[in-house]
């Protein structure tokens, strides 16, 4: 069954290379997608269901400690894997649904290992 992923990054090069290479170790076993900010992944939302969110947490807009409430109240179905290089994994222990940490620049078959 082909997993369905929400990367959810305000930098481009960032969520396309992970794109990119999740698509090359899930072998096409998943659909994609993206959103540069915490406002647009909720729009987003409105319309799909998430096995796995991957989310930043410093973006404009609405950065991933408001997205995470939103999702913690509305979408509590949702495995979150936080991706930050200025956070650290124990701001995200109360988050029920969070599943993972990876500290900026992190290795892409660690988030892999996470979603297998």
């Amino acid at each position: 069954m082909k997993k369905k992923i929400l990367i959810v990054d305000d930098d481009d090069s960032i969520r396309t290379l992970i794109e990119l290479l999740l698509n090359e170790i899930l072998q096409k076993d998943s659909n994609i997608y993206t959103a540069s900010n915490g406002k647009e992944a909720l729009k987003i939302l409105k319309n799909e269901k998430f096995d796995f969110i991957i989310s930043d947490i410093e973006m404009p807009v609405m950065d991933g400690h408001e997205l995470l409430k939103e999702l913690e109240n509305n979408y509590n179905n949702t495995s979150i894997i936080i991706m930050s290089g200025t956070s650290n994994e124990t701001e995200f222990s109360d988050f029920k649904n969070v599943v993972g940490f990876l500290e900026k620049p992190f290795e892409i078959y660690e988030l892999a290992e996470l979603i297998l």
